[in-house]
């Protein structure tokens, strides 16, 4: 075949078949050589992030047991909080709801003596009381050389689920006076160590460091109580807390009835709902306030 092109100097680079790559090199300029005026001494240490693992430019992995995490920031990314320091957590308040429980009724325990000695200062009780949901305090006597009575009642409460610093308790119930024949009847709050369910042998089972008092208590009633009950809460918060209640003018104070009362028969008691299964109506409880970490 004739081929009149073929004189042409160009002739033997019209028959070779141009290669993508070679076409792509022809506009394309490798990175290397592309111009970096954002470039600076420093610019290796943004270029790379390190691991964990680093502790300097020459350590391995295997030289370290567990993950070092200290970086240095550069300038425009330094912490607001100083070396050293964390920043404080942000909380919130929250209120919860804790219930009275009383296993089979069994809450308060009775203590009765022909002496006020005897009585007040026994180890034991002589029997549990048990009711329909009902909670006794009490300081009962008769006229000279007859029976003292002592009602103690012990409450229990479960704070497993507060979280965070409790920060305010109120102790909140249903009360009514019953054989009342005293002008005024004053009842103390403080901590138990009593067992589960209430024994004779709980009669003595409080601490002396007094929680709150609250005087002739009628209807529903709110005791709210003072700093060491407020930190005996926060201490028992994921735990369970235990309350006694004792009437507060004779057996907190220790004073025997027959000396303010001579000849006389007297009786200050109260008496509150404690459901044992929780949440019944006028039911004891407690209300608390805690800052949870949000």
């Amino acid at each position: 075949m004739n081929r009149p092109y073929a004189a042409s100097g160009t002739y033997v680079d019209m028959t070779q078949t141009v290669t993508q790559a070679h076409a792509h090199s022809q506009v394309t300029m490798p990175h290397s050589i592309f111009s970096k005026p954002y470039l600076a001494d420093d610019y290796g240490d943004m270029e790379y992030a390190y691991s964990p693992w680093y502790r300097d430019a020459a350590a391995s992995e295997e030289d370290h047991d567990e993950p070092v995490w200290e970086f240095e920031y550069p300038d425009w990314a330094e912490p607001v909080y100083e070396e050293g320091e964390e920043p404080e957590g942000e909380t919130v308040p929250v209120d919860s709801t804790v219930w009275g429980t009383a296993p089979t009724d069994s809450d308060h325990v009775v203590h009765s003596a022909y002496s006020w000695d005897t009585v007040h200062d026994a180890a034991t009780g002589t029997v549990v009381g048990t009711g329909p949901d009902d909670g006794t305090v009490s300081v009962n006597t008769a006229e000279v050389g007859a029976n003292r009575i002592i009602f103690r009642t012990f409450l229990t409460f479960d704070l497993t689920a507060i979280l965070g610093t409790v920060t305010s308790v109120e102790l909140e119930g249903s009360f009514t006076q019953d054989y009342l024949t005293v002008g005024s009847a004053t009842f103390g709050v403080s901590e138990s160590g009593h067992t589960w369910p209430v024994a004779t042998a709980d009669f003595d089972e409080f601490q002396s460091t007094s929680f709150g008092t609250f005087t002739d208590p009628s209807g529903v009633e709110t005791i709210a109580l003072n700093s060491a009950g407020v930190d005996y809460i926060n201490s028992k918060a994921g735990d369970f807390a235990k309350l006694c209640i004792r009437e507060n003018t004779f057996d907190v104070t220790d004073v025997d009835p027959t000396s303010v009362y001579p000849g006389q028969n007297m009786q200050a008691l109260i008496h509150f709902p404690i459901d044992d299964t929780g949440q019944g109506a006028g039911d004891i409880h407690l209300n608390i306030t805690a800052d949870v970490p949000v």
